[in-house]
């Protein structure tokens, strides 16, 4: 008996084999397109080397700080001379915060040849970083243009850069919040872990929340309802802004800073004191008569709302603060604003940094760029008065939109509004999931999925909105170049399953002219078939062909919207890959009861 069970398990392997295959080499993702792997981020935004350990965490270990407190840097050359200026002024900003008396502490300074560690900052997807030096010879700093371009969210990816990790996190939190586990995205609540002291040193320091490092009231929120709780009554937590006292303490203590040695350079750019010396001031209010939407985050509830155009005369970094009796949020975008897809052109949110429950943000704006500010409210059915105070270098065109449509565009050039634009061009594809298609394991998920490979190429660069329509319920991923079945991961570059209403996927990312994408459309639940359509949005309308389907799909092999044809090779092999499977398990099972 014991024979047969290992002749089975071999027979199991050896069909997988021949079935699947053996995984292709990786391609490189070039380093403005580059995008950390969710399961790879830890707390939702920092990385470790395959050499670090999540048993080594700690800031004051030595292994993580960086050598004499110089951090050798690289900017991505995909950056405007103007977004590079906007990091190195804010890096330079942060070396004057913690340095003592004007005495260097921590130095970032352009990477040399005869440098063995070092940082490179690119415009990749979302705000990450990896922690510390770490065992790899460099690392990626992802600053995504315009999302991560606060001073705030700059600072706090290159505290992780220098060692740091959440604040809450630390092994005395709950002597000061609550963490509402009912409240937390399920696949998220491991974000919210509490480390003893064998992983994290505190460096005697005391619990900080106006911490930059610390997680918002609503992280993670899977119903729009608070997913950490303050045990102590008026604070605010989650600040992107500035550097708290304790945080530049704590970057003092653990790279051991002096008040003597090097002083730092006078300052040659523009200066905090008048950086933000302009005030523009709006007095508005919410009324019954205003109109209403479920703000993002907000799960069902319906909160009245205004909508602003707003458009700088000069490049620069401008800070939005309200001031209300209510609880205030608002949402920046770019160009446009539909209060049915509320995640479409998002550059950034915010709730109460502010203080008092008022939300106030800093974010780097530009003269050839129009902007839409909505600004809401907390809780539902909320009205009242309030006030908006934007400060910079010069005074802002600020306009209230008063037309009822449902899709607010935005031109630079023009205070009209419709319902399209030149942002909003519709390219449609419509797709059949069949079992004549090839057959896969998503994600190592067990089951038979089936899936359809679309090939995407855009005419201008710009941001773009891939969302699913179909009676079934949809998963959708986005690759580059190239699409392998035997491994998922590579080239993959976002991915999503029910952003989009009907348990569809939405895919909102910026794609480049020269780049060839390929969507893959696939199903949640395994053994589905059906009819499905993709909507693409964006400046421009985009060209589609359909994939010829095989392990490693490369290129286009038939022209758009053409199918494949019946293979019933194929179904035989998905038959007796899914009987050697159940083979598998009931050996293994019967392998346990012989033990």
């Amino acid at each position: 008996m014991y024979y047969v069970i290992c002749a089975l398990i071999l027979l199991y392997i050896t069909i997988s084999i021949q079935i699947n295959g053996h995984p292709i080499e990786k391609k490189k993702t070039p380093s403005n397109l580059s995008k950390p792997d969710e399961n790879q981020l830890v707390e939702g935004d920092m990385l470790f080397h395959s050499s670090s350990h999540l048993n080594s965490r700690g800031v004051a270990q030595r292994g993580v700080i960086w050598t004499n407190g110089i951090i050798p840097y690289q900017i991505d050359p995909n950056y405007t001379p103007e977004q590079q200026a906007f990091i190195v002024n804010t890096i330079r900003k942060m070396e004057r915060l913690v340095a003592i008396n004007n005495v260097v502490c921590i130095q970032f300074r352009p990477k040399q040849s005869s440098d063995r560690y070092f940082i490179e900052i690119v415009d990749g997807l979302g705000c990450s970083s990896y922690v510390g030096q770490g065992g790899a010879s460099f690392h990626q700093v992802s600053l995504e243009y315009p999302k991560c371009f606060t001073e705030g969210m700059i600072m706090h990816e290159l505290l992780h850069t220098l060692g740091f990790y959440h604040e809450q996190s630390r092994p005395d939190r709950d002597n000061y919040i609550r963490v509402l586990y009912e409240n937390i995205l399920i696949e998220k609540r491991h974000e919210f872990e509490k480390y003893n002291d064998t992983f994290v040193d505190t460096l005697n320091t005391s619990y900080d929340y106006s911490s930059l490092m610390h997680y918002e009231k609503n992280t993670f929120s899977q119903n729009g309802l608070p997913t950490i709780e303050p045990l102590q009554a008026n604070v605010t937590i989650g600040q992107r802004h500035i550097m708290s006292s304790t945080d530049i303490r704590e970057v003092r203590l653990l790279y051991n800073c002096s008040a003597i040695g090097v002083t730092l350079p006078e300052i040659t750019t523009t200066t905090p004191q008048n950086q933000y010396s302009v005030n523009t001031t709006v007095l508005s209010a919410w009324t019954t008569n205003s109109r209403k939407y479920i703000r993002r985050s907000a799960s069902v509830s319906h909160t009245y709302y205004e909508a602003y155009r707003v458009t700088v005369p000069i490049n620069g970094s401008y800070i939005f603060t309200s001031s209300s009796k209510v609880d205030t949020y608002r949402y920046l975008y770019s160009d446009s604003f539909s209060p049915v897809d509320t995640r479409q052109n998002l550059i950034t949110e915010d709730d109460d940094n502010g203080g008092n429950s008022q939300f106030r943000f800093e974010t780097n704006l530009e003269t050839y760029r129009a902007y839409i500010l909505i600004a809401t409210t907390y809780r539902e059915n909320t009205t009242g008065e309030y006030r908006l105070i934007i400060s910079g270098l010069a005074s802002v065109n600020i306009t209230l939109i008063d037309d009822a449509s449902t899709t607010l565009v935005s031109s630079a050039t023009t205070n009209e509004y419709a319902t399209a634009s030149s942002k909003n061009v519709l390219s449609c594809y419509d797709g059949e999931l069949t079992t004549d298609l090839v057959i896969y394991n998503r994600e190592n998920i067990f089951g038979i999925y089936y899936y359809n490979a679309i090939q995407i190429n855009v005419p201008m660069s710009d941001n773009y909105v891939l969302i699913s329509s179909s009676v079934v319920n949809t998963y959708g991923y986005l690759y580059m170049n190239s699409f392998n079945p035997q491994d998922m991961s590579s080239n993959l570059l976002a991915k999503d399953d029910n952003n989009a209403d009907n348990k569809q996927f939405s895919i909102s990312y910026k794609l480049y002219s020269s780049i060839t994408y390929i969507l893959i459309t696939t199903t949640y639940n395994s053994n589905v078939t059906g009819n499905f359509r993709i909507e693409v949005r964006g400046p421009a309308e985009v060209t589609f062909s359909a994939l010829k389907q095989s392990s490693s799909t490369t290129r286009p092999t038939s022209s758009p919207s053409t199918s494949r044809a019946s293979s019933p090779v194929q179904l035989n092999v998905s038959v007796i890959y899914f009987i050697s499977q159940l083979l598998a398990s009931y050996a293994i099972t019967q392998l346990l009861r012989v033990h």
